[in-house]
């Protein structure tokens, strides 16, 4: 475990790096956390590392929590593939109402039986 983590702020365009205490096994660089400012919480992104405290600089603030992106990526596919059965579902409700209307329909009609057979002739 490092006990010190570089972090820069998501919300910081210009990239300024801070030091945050650590005490969370396995991160690595790239991981999302919640950080514990001044300021309230806020989100991160791990740089890097510093096994030492360095002389200059006196680190008081604790990396709060890993950030679980994978969960909400696995909730993003989850619901995109929902929403692609979803319109199979309903274009295949789609051709079968049609279907069953246009036969109602040409028990009764003539004209609509007529066409019917040709359209079922030819698909």
């Amino acid at each position: 475990m490092h006990e010190f983590v570089i972090i820069t702020f998501d919300t910081n365009e210009f990239g300024k790096e801070y030091l945050f205490r650590n005490d969370i096994p396995d991160l690595t660089v790239g991981d999302k956390v919640v950080l514990d400012t001044q300021y309230g919480f806020s989100v991160g992104t791990i740089r890097g590392f510093e096994e030492h405290e360095p002389d200059h600089i006196k680190v008081s603030k604790f990396i709060v929590q890993k950030i679980d992106t994978a969960s909400h990526a696995e909730r993003l596919r989850n619901h995109a593939y929902v929403q692609e059965i979803k319109g199979k579902l309903e274009a295949r409700r789609k051709q079968l109402e049609d279907a069953t209307i246009y036969a109602l329909l040409a028990q009764q009609d003539p004209e609509m039986k007529n066409l019917l057979e040709i359209y079922n002739s030819i698909s």
